[in-house]
């Protein structure tokens, strides 16, 4: 059995259907959870193991602020107006290792487009992933939808310490 030696800070914004299914799968994963919404009952509706993971209920933007360096961000809000905001924040603050967002490829395109018309850099812009997991025609509940991303999400901490053991 292999233990990754860092711990990966993973940041969940939203707590809706996919976020409520992707938690009982990240917890068992080497990370590090900071999963905000601005919605009390969401967190309520959760029915799993909590002790894992640093639930921040407050404004999206506030919850920014508790985020460690080299976070890798998971944007999957209830509003892409929200989604775009957070998105913002997480490129001002310059210091992730991924930020994925919910979505579809046209949103994904118009998402990097109005950051560049806001004057954000190109390298910067490009880093924004959406959409997060493998589209599939027919299985699209919240459970595959979260397995999906955390597969992204194995990939990217099996990647990382490939880097760190070279």
């Amino acid at each position: 059995k292999v233990e990754c030696s860092e711990i990966q800070a993973v940041a969940v914004f939203g707590a809706g259907h996919i976020s409520r299914a992707l938690m009982p799968i990240i917890t068992k994963l080497p990370v590090n959870i900071y999963w905000i919404d601005d919605r009390p009952l969401q967190f309520e509706q959760y029915q799993g193991d909590t002790s894992q993971i640093n639930i921040i209920c407050d404004d999206f933007s506030a919850g920014l602020i508790d985020l460690p360096d080299d976070v890798y961000c998971l944007v999957i809000t209830y509003s892409h107006q929200i989604d775009f905001e957070v998105c913002e924040k997480i490129i001002d603050r310059n210091d992730f290792c991924y930020l994925g967002v919910i979505g579809s490829k046209i949103k994904g395109k118009r998402f990097r487009d109005r950051l560049r018309h806001k004057g954000w850099s190109d390298n910067l812009v490009s880093q924004l992933i959406c959409p997060i997991g493998v589209k599939r025609a027919f299985l699209q509940s919240p459970i595959s939808i979260a397995v999906s991303i955390t597969s992204e999400l194995l990939n990217f901490i099996d990647n990382k310490q490939k880097m760190i053991t070279v």
